[in-house]
């Protein structure tokens, strides 16, 4: 992504043989709203995102209302920055990078590297509805998000469904509607 506005979407079972398995962010700003990260793979650093940032003096890199979780790196298989990593400082101490990624309201599994800002977020599986990335009614992601953070206009998720709070991509399932069950015959 160079710059732009990444709203609503589901980035999953992405391969990258370098950095970034399901974005590499190169360019000034770039924002992540209510996207569900999951399940991609970097031969290198950042199975999720890998933000390649000081080409850019100060860029803009923020991550709200998201999931990003069950990533991997495999050249770094047990290496905390499979979720999120920010490039270093190509000399300077970690302090020196001001152009980290700023992750609010969002359960991140790690957020990597190198000045990352973090507000708000979570640490718990996210608990999806076996594979559709939906949440259970179980999750901890569920009105963990901010409604504020929105951009204007965004009033539903990826499916079509009215926007609430939640965490990712897609909302909460649907509750199950318990019934009487049928006699039944012999």
């Amino acid at each position: 992504a160079y710059s732009g506005l990444i709203v609503n979407c589901l980035f999953s079972y992405n391969y990258s043989a370098g950095n970034g398995g399901a974005l590499y962010l190169l360019g000034p700003s770039v924002e992540i709203i209510n996207c569900t990260i999951a399940q991609n793979t970097a031969s290198y650093n950042g199975g999720a995102i890998y933000n390649d940032w000081y080409r850019f003096g100060t860029p803009s890199r923020e991550v709200k209302n998201c999931i990003i979780w069950g990533n991997s790196s495999i050249s770094y298989p047990a290496s905390p920055t499979c979720e999120i990593y920010n490039s270093p400082v190509p000399s300077g101490p970690p302090e020196s990078n001001t152009g980290a990624v700023a992750v609010y309201y969002s359960d991140v599994r790690y957020i990597g590297s190198y000045g990352a800002i973090s507000q708000n977020n979570i640490d718990a599986d996210p608990l999806f509805v076996s594979g559709d990335y939906t949440l259970s009614q179980l999750s901890p992601c569920i009105d963990k998000g901010d409604q504020t953070l929105l951009p204007d206009g965004v009033e539903t998720d990826a499916v079509g469904n009215p926007r609430v709070v939640d965490s990712g991509a897609r909302l909460l399932e649907t509750p199950l509607q318990l019934h009487d069950a049928p006699p039944a015959i012999e």
